[in-house]
């Protein structure tokens, strides 16, 4: 109800939409010598790698279960 209040009945989500605008355009006047300004231009270097990643650990559960045959079979054999 105080949420519904302080935007006299409008929308939530284009009012939350319309004051993230408004932040946009105050940062875009700010110096571009400042934090936020270099931030808004900054573009990361380098990249993710594209497609789901390789399921790694379940090369190493298999290496693990051939050790541990090949242990067992060792201490039979002694």
């Amino acid at each position: 109800m105080e949420i519904d209040k302080l935007i006299e009945g409008a929308d939530v989500v284009r009012s939350i939409k319309s004051q993230r605008i408004k932040w946009l355009g105050h940062i875009q006047k700010l110096d571009q010598a400042r934090t936020t300004g270099k931030l808004l231009d900054w573009k990361p270097m380098g990249g993710r790698p594209v497609g789901r990643p390789r399921q790694r650990w379940q090369e190493e559960v298999m290496e693990d279960l051939k050790k541990k045959a090949e242990n067992e079979k060792l201490e039979g054999n002694s």
